[in-house]
């Protein structure tokens, strides 16, 4: 698998405004059972033994588990004892968003879902090439590609600049035919014409204001090309609003982050989803920094594309509790905020299988997977890599937070990846290398996700804006276990 292949974000949801409301809960998702009418059991193992306790496949009677797993959770300065997630104590890192969203809690006090089975075999043999064959021995299944964004021909991980830094203000201007904004035509953001996004056709950054809690979300933001010097604009010239280079940037949407209710996220505090990347969420949540790992520890999930997602028809909710989810229809799972393809991606992920064969090797966005592994297993690993002084340590907050809160499958992409805050800041390109990063780093976890080593944690909840309570995606005030 070349790991340069396009993994571009679509452009269909990343618009302002809210268009999913939430489904009917079938008892098979959201209390772990499965149903009786879901002819796709059969599927859910390749007949290894299910070592799980049914206690371990149930959505616990306490749905609070955000609550007895972080409780309290100060971050900075916290003197709490070490625990699940939080192993570093005192901690010096202010983690953004509530304590209590999806991927701030940790995985390793949630039960293991009763579909793990399942999609970890879809995730092992389809993740990073969707027409695999399962039945040839691919060694190159095990390498999961970290994306930091230091070579510029691969780059797809979002840069996240400070509002400080801005020299000056832009409005922001829609390339034709691509995505939408809720910004009006004479709102500006703040822009520093040092900033650049990441070099991937995504062409995507984050402007954080630290003083007020505001996030800004770009995509498709039109720049210099990094090797010809090119400026390419011409999608803008007839612009609604009018366009001038001096004075606005043009890109593929652009957005404040709000809550469903159209009210201004405060980033460090908010727990629901904003519909900027393909799951449907805003850009920041998720993203490792290199401030985090300094401060000896991830306390979140991470966020990786996949080339196996599942895509629609959305499933109606009726369908939601037959053989025709994920067969025929497609759905994706709590803290997603939407489906990102109603149809599969061809230009991201191209493919010679019939849909429904496609569907079947698929999984759904907002799955979250977490590494089963012991501290004296990663050290082993750890030494398998030859591993040592500032890497190590590096590799090993990564690994770390892979099993104390894992992962969600965030976006389709031609590989399986992960991406973290991106290089296309000098000053955090400067720090991943200080921080042991040579070369790409793009194979810096290689080997350490395998088959064995893998688990589905339980879906969880969306505070549906419409319709309440939910396991599956839709526009949410709040996401959580």
């Amino acid at each position: 698998m070349e790991h340069g292949m396009d993994r571009r974000t679509p452009l269909c949801l990343l618009v302002a405004g809210w268009t999913t409301g939430c489904p009917v809960v079938p008892a098979s998702v959201h209390d772990g059972v499965v149903d009786p009418e879901d002819t796709d059991v059969a599927a859910d193992s390749d007949g290894a033994e299910d070592t799980d306790a049914a206690a371990d496949t149930d959505r616990p009677e306490d749905t609070d588990v955000a609550a007895d797993t972080d409780a309290a959770d100060t971050d900075v300065g916290d003197t709490d004892m070490p625990g699940c997630g939080r192993r570093v104590v005192p901690y010096t890192y202010a983690r953004p968003y509530a304590p209590s969203a999806a991927w701030n809690t940790p995985a390793c006090g949630l039960p293991t879902w009763s579909e793990s089975a399942k999609y970890v075999e879809r995730f092992w043999f389809y993740s990073n090439h969707r027409d695999a064959d399962p039945t040839v021995v691919d060694p190159r299944r095990g390498d999961h590609v970290l994306d930091f964004g230091l070579d510029p021909a691969t780059d797809y991980a979002p840069p996240v600049y400070n509002a400080a830094d801005a020299t000056t203000v832009r409005r922001v201007r829609l390339r034709a035919g691509w995505g939408g904004t809720n910004l009006g035509y004479t709102d500006t953001i703040p822009w520093n014409p040092q900033w650049r996004a990441m070099e991937g056709t995504d062409g995507s950054m984050i402007i954080l204001d630290a003083a007020t809690g505001r996030e800004w979300n770009l995509w498709g933001l039109v720049q210099p090309s990094q090797f010809w010097g090119i400026y390419n604009d011409s999608q803008c010239w007839l612009a609604a609003g009018g366009y001038s280079a001096s004075t606005d940037l043009c890109v593929g949407s652009g957005n404040l982050v709000k809550s469903p209710s159209g009210q201004v996220a405060d980033y460090r505090t908010y727990g629901g989803t904003f519909p900027s990347r393909g799951v449907q969420i805003q850009f920041y949540a998720m993203v490792v920094t290199p401030e985090e790992v300094v401060a000896g520890e991830i306390r979140h999930a991470l966020m990786m594309s996949a080339s196996n997602t599942l895509f629609g028809p959305a499933c109606s909710p009726a369908e939601l509790s037959t053989s025709a989810a994920g067969s025929t229809c497609g759905f994706a799972l709590a803290p997603a905020g939407g489906l990102e393809w109603t149809t599969p991606c061809t230009s991201c992920v191209p493919s010679s299988l019939p849909l429904d064969e496609q569907r079947v090797r698929s999984i759904p966005e907002g799955i979250r997977f977490a590494l089963d592994i012991t501290d004296a297993e990663i050290e082993s690993w750890l030494d398998a890599r030859g591993y040592t002084s500032v890497k190590r340590s590096t590799a090993k907050v990564f690994v770390v937070a892979l099993r104390d809160y894992g992962w969600f499958i965030t976006d389709t992409g031609g590989v399986a990846a992960f991406s973290v805050s991106g290089a296309a800041n000098p000053a955090t390109r400067q720090a991943w290398i200080d921080l042991g990063i040579t070369g790409s780093g793009t194979d810096l976890l290689f080997g350490l996700l395998t088959q064995d080593r893998l688990r589905a944690v339980i879906p969880a909840t969306n505070d549906c804006a419409v319709g309440g309570p939910s396991p599956y995606a839709c526009p949410a005030a709040a996401t959580h276990y």
